[in-house]
């Protein structure tokens, strides 16, 4: 597993195949596996650089972060493994990231994915939402907020399935000052929602069907402010679409390999 040191922290990551670099940039309170089995339909096609955010995953913990500093952390890696332009794909938390790399840096996009994420700010309400997180972490660390979050984040929660039982590990596996700095981070992020109309570059929006954190009709709205933008919808998926519907999601991010 290699590691690179930045200027925010530690990254972990995978790097695998050959041809145009795609990366991979998990959500909260997750790592790269979330990514693993897209990365591996991806890998006989692509460069595919699947990445722990700093204090995520292998990743050793981080200073606190922004999400901007987020961003810079991975043109970092980026920058030094020679792999931009690059394809750059950010699920959830990992699209305010990817956002945010495309604002500081866009000269150095290929394409961007924008995967079961928002461009809009926290409004007031889930700014007061995120303080009630950070306030149950610190009480009673990292499984009270898997639980509390848990059946938002996939169309069936409660099956028996791989998919199911990998999301609840990795969400245990988060550390609870890593899930404070992140939801500090999240409630002050930018709105990126100016920012779509001036990315002129391809790009696609991908949401599962039955997305209750970031819904269908958001998805829709950012694909028509990109001037290149293409909506996907995966039929059978939640918030969690790469985990629970690899090969679809997979097959959305290759329009962006031609």
């Amino acid at each position: 597993m290699p590691t690179l040191q930045t200027s925010l922290g530690t990254v972990a990551f995978d790097d695998n195949g050959k041809g145009k670099a795609v990366c991979l940039v998990h959500g909260f309170p997750l790592d790269r596996r979330v990514w693993a089995p897209v990365a591996e339909r991806l890998g006989d096609e692509a460069r595919v650089i699947n990445v722990d955010l700093p204090g995520f995953g292998e990743a050793k913990p981080a200073k606190p972060c922004q999400i901007d500093s987020l961003a810079g952390a991975l043109h970092e890696v980026l920058s030094e493994l020679s792999a931009l332009p690059v394809v750059l794909a950010g699920l959830s938390m990992g699209g305010y990231v990817a956002l945010a790399y495309a604002a500081a840096f866009g000269d150095s996009l290929a394409g961007l994915a924008l995967v079961d994420t928002r461009a809009a700010a926290d409004d007031h309400e889930k700014r007061v939402g995120r303080d009630r997180m950070i306030q149950l972490v610190q009480r009673e660390g990292t499984e009270a907020i898997t639980n509390a979050m848990f059946d938002d984040m996939l169309a069936h929660p409660h099956d028996n399935t791989p998919a199911v039982h990998d999301l609840r590990n990795i969400m245990n596996h988060c550390p609870p000052h890593t899930i404070e700095r992140a939801l500090r981070a999240m409630k002050l992020r930018e709105d990126r929602t100016d920012l779509l109309p001036t990315l002129d570059l391809p790009a696609v929006v991908i949401v599962g069907e039955h997305d209750r954190i970031t819904p269908v009709d958001e998805a829709e709205r950012m694909s028509a402010a990109l001037p290149h933008g293409k909506l996907k919808v995966i039929p059978d998926a939640g918030h969690m679409a790469p985990l629970e519907q690899p090969d679809a999601v997979a097959e959305a991010l290759r329009t962006l390999l031609v």
